[in-house]
């Protein structure tokens, strides 16, 4: 307060000096005439710039989105209030928003839009509100007699990210309708939005139902125990191997490059090993293979051993599980057929993290000159938010320098970090336990390498580089891998088998 107050005096006089010439007073009353001046000045241009009262309350000038903050609910009876709702209001013009009173005011959020049509509406919820609600409920008004708890408690039974129907809430008339559309179902109609199957005839309504059905949805009533079979039919179908008891909810796909060559000398065995404990797994070479079976990313060389399509085949997996799979997983783990993943672990890693929100993802870091990024070797692990990006920023651009075209032949894992940093992904620096201890190993426990590792020899020219990326002090010894550690690189069959052995198959010793 005495900083401000003497700050306001000095600059008080030194407007009053000149003010003396224009104005016929003394020293003192000019002095005080610039003392007011510098004062309120200040203040004044601060109220200018708030928003009134009246443009803050009327949504339709200025369409940003607006949060409704619910109570927490202890009881699990009331547990679907948790789901979150976004409304958006296409607004007629003349039509009414912003009463406080009405049902719009329980939904998670809400948004009224001047003069746009359902299909936009649909392009906007996609682009800027995807993962930041479980449902979307679509109205030309909100002044229609709806029960939100009631509408949530509906929806309870059904999974947003799998579910193709969209929902229908009315009082008989189409266009008095209310529409609720899940994650999936809004993804469906934006890729058709454009196409020639989504058929445009100027009525807003009428071309909303032609891009549902044409998305391979359908319309229904909000689900219950007579017409839960509709629903169930318009659900997207999955196919998924074992899923672990611990974490059963949650779901990583994994997707692993290899070639036709490795089949039966190395990906047959991550095959029998590790990666039937993911909810599903893609195995990427450079031919289609039905009978592996494996998904060919068209390589320039079909005798390529894999090192120089690598990236290629790693763009190419990201791209395609983001057009069929963004929904169905929680998060994607890219790996090598020379990779060993223990996925309790990273399932235990990954429990306290949002796949939805999360902005990082998580490996074994190397920070060089040319870049962060995240080991391919060890793999790297990455949740919906950050797949969506990558995609949509960085993949499906122009090619640039920060994100090369397919064919380009650097390291695929230092251009992964270049696009993810592109599309706004960072490396993670916390991929540790909480003692500091490496998680993610971009070398063997069973190898040449294990002798650097476990701290048998402190020094080894071929490893320099493993030593001076690292963005933390290594440790050797026991003190090299966390005893919760997630996976390590080059490990080649037989070691593959031995290690399925020792963490699957031996009993762990008893203490008395």
């Amino acid at each position: 307060w005495r900083g401000r107050t003497m700050l306001h005096i000095r600059l008080s006089a030194l407007f009053a000096l000149p003010m003396k010439r224009v104005v016929r007073g003394s020293k003192l009353q000019c002095l005080i005439i610039a003392l007011v001046i510098v004062v309120l000045l200040p203040l004044s241009l601060h109220l200018q710039s708030q928003p009134s009262q009246s443009s803050h309350q009327s949504t339709r000038a200025n369409p940003k989105l607006t949060h409704h903050h619910l109570d927490p609910i202890d009881t699990g009876k009331e547990l679907y209030r948790a789901l979150r709702v976004l409304c958006v209001f296409p607004s007629r013009p003349n039509s009414s928003h912003g009463n406080e009173d009405n049902w719009s005011s329980k939904c998670s959020g809400s948004q009224a839009l001047e003069a746009r049509n359902f299909l936009e509406v649909v392009q906007m919820v996609y682009s800027e509100h995807m993962f930041q609600f479980d449902w979307f409920l679509i109205s030309d008004s909100d002044q229609l007699s709806l029960d939100l708890d009631e509408l949530r408690q509906s929806l309870l039974s059904v999974n947003t990210n799998v579910i193709r129907a969209v929902f229908t809430v009315g009082q008989g008339k189409p266009e008095s309708q209310v529409f609720v559309l899940g994650r999936l179902s809004i993804k469906k109609i934006v890729e058709v939005r454009d196409s020639s199957q989504c058929t445009r005839t100027g009525d807003n309504m009428l071309d909303f139902r032609n891009c549902i059905v044409a998305a391979g949805s359908v319309l229904s009533k909000l689900p219950s125990e007579s017409n839960m079979i509709d629903a169930e039919a318009a659900t997207e179908k999955e196919v998924s191997s074992e899923i672990l008891p611990l974490h059963k909810g949650l779901r990583i796909l994994c997707f692993v490059l290899t070639y036709k060559g490795a089949f039966q000398s190395q990906a047959i065995f991550v095959k029998q090993t590790w990666a039937k404990r993911c909810a599903k797994t893609i195995y990427i070479s450079n031919e289609d293979d039905a009978d592996f079976p494996a998904v060919g990313m068209g390589a320039d060389d079909p005798d390529d051993t894999g090192h120089k399509q690598l990236w290629r085949k790693t763009r190419g997996a990201a791209e395609l599980v983001y057009r069929e799979h963004l929904l169905q997983y929680d998060w994607f783990l890219k790996a090598d057929d020379d990779t060993y993943v223990i996925i309790e672990n990273l399932q235990k890693f990954l429990l306290n993290k949002n796949t939805d929100t999360d902005t990082e993802y998580y490996g074994r870091a190397f920070f060089t000159k040319w870049g962060n990024f995240n080991s391919g070797g060890a793999g790297y692990v990455f949740g919906r938010l950050a797949l969506k990006r990558l995609y949509e920023v960085s993949l499906n651009r122009k090619p640039s320098s920060n994100c090369p075209v397919p064919a380009h032949r650097y390291p695929e894992d230092l251009l992964m970090g270049k696009c993810m940093k592109q599309a706004g992904i960072q490396v993670s620096t916390n991929s540790v336990d909480r003692n500091g201890l490496e998680l993610f190993h971009s070398l063997s426990l069973i190898s040449e390498n294990s002798e650097f590792l476990l701290g048998m020899k402190y020094q080894m020219p071929t490893l320099e580089w493993y030593v001076e990326y690292s963005p933390r002090k290594l440790r050797n010894g026991f003190q090299c891998c966390s005893p919760d550690s997630i996976s390590y690189h080059y490990v080649h069959h037989e070691q593959m088998l031995l290690l399925e052995y020792i963490f699957y198959h031996i009993s762990k010793i008893q203490n008395d």
